[in-house]
C-alpha cells in the first residue's frame, strides 16, 4: 500500500490513503516500509487547483516557518 504515515494506536498503524482516508494495518503483518523521496503532491497540481486556491497555498507555505539548524 502507499500511504502517509499518520499514527500508532496499540498494536496498528494508521496511514492515509491519497484520497485521505485513515487505513489502518497491524504492525505484525508488515514486512518492509519504505519512505519515498518523492512527494505525494501530484506533479500538476498547480494547473488543476483554482489560480486563487494556488495562491492561498502558496501564502500559507510561505507564512511557515521553518527550524533553525
Amino acid at each position: 500500500m502507499t500511504g502517509l504515515f499518520w499514527r500508532e494506536e496499540g498494536a496498528v498503524k494508521v496511514f492515509l490513503d491519497p484520497t485521505g482516508k485513515e487505513v489502518t494495518v497491524e504492525k505484525a503483518t508488515i514486512l518492509e516500509r519504505k519512505e519515498t523521496e518523492t512527494s505525494l503532491m501530484p506533479e500538476n497540481f498547480g494547473e488543476v487547483m483554482e489560480a486563487g486556491d494556488f495562491q492561498s497555498l502558496l501564502a500559507f507555505w510561505l507564512s511557515q516557518s521553518t527550524p533553525s539548524r
